[in-house]
């Protein structure tokens, strides 16, 4: 199985990037809920997005399991 940077994996990795900046800069979550954590939670829904076909399925369950962790 071959990895091609597609629309759909250029978006996720910008959006994941910002979403995970404005959440650990502007919000302050450093104490309660840690960046690494953020990071495997976007991770998972990378490989889901990309399991399912769909980044921004992926992208969605990754900051809805953010906020329901968090």
């Amino acid at each position: 199985m071959i990895f091609i940077m597609n629309e759909g994996v250029i978006f996720y990795i910008l959006g994941s990037g910002i979403f995970i900046m404005v959440i650990h800069f502007a919000i302050h979550i450093r104490r309660e809920f840690s960046v690494w954590m953020l990071f495997g939670i976007f991770t998972l829904g990378g490989f889901l997005g990309y399991m399912l076909d769909s980044m921004i399925t992926g992208f969605l369950f990754a900051m809805v399991a953010t906020f329901l962790l968090w």
